[in-house]
């Protein structure tokens, strides 16, 4: 997007949708799991980020509550 045209979407109070960490990172495994499921590789790995999404939610909740 231009310069002019973020600065005049901030006066007239449109802003870009802002996307959480849990957003992007529920973005990236439906994009990896709808690439190939079938193989067992990919499912492991997919439980693997699956993982690690519980880690993050969990070390922010510690950190910032």
């Amino acid at each position: 997007m231009a310069r002019t045209a973020i600065v005049k979407n901030s006066f007239a109070g449109i802003t870009a949708k802002s996307r959480t960490l849990c957003d992007v990172i529920d973005f990236h495994n439906r994009r990896f799991c709808g690439e190939s499921e079938s193989r067992e590789e990919v499912r492991r790995t997919l439980k693997r980020f699956e993982i690690t999404k519980e880690k993050v939610i969990a070390f922010l909740k510690a950190q910032y509550h």
